[in-house]
């Protein structure tokens, strides 16, 4: 199978993360690492990142306050798949969405 390979944010690579602030975060996309391998994923063939993000109520004028390591889709602990940006000129259209433009 081709296609976009997507990431999600697993509790059990981020322990320090409230679940309750989850939904509030945002990151930033320019931050984003290369993937990788990494031995807490390995034993299904796993690869992980890590991007930085604004915990919930910190300004985006500020640094982000956290650095999130993120495994490719499905991971067994994964919270979150769609996170808030910090800026829309990152995002792209869905070209599965699109008819032809």
């Amino acid at each position: 199978m081709r296609g976009p390979q997507v990431f999600c944010l697993p509790a059990e690579l981020n322990p320090a993360l409230d679940p309750k602030a989850v939904a509030s975060l945002t990151i930033d996309p320019a931050s984003v690492t290369a993937i990788r391998s990494d031995a807490r994923v390995k034993s299904r063939n796993g690869q992980v990142c890590t991007v930085r993000a604004w915990g919930p109520g910190v300004s985006l004028d500020k640094p982000p306050d956290m650095v999130l390591t993120m495994a490719d889709f499905p991971e067994e602990s994964g919270v979150e798949t769609f996170f808030n940006l910090a800026s829309s000129k990152a995002a792209v259209g869905d070209e599965l969405l699109s008819e032809g433009e």
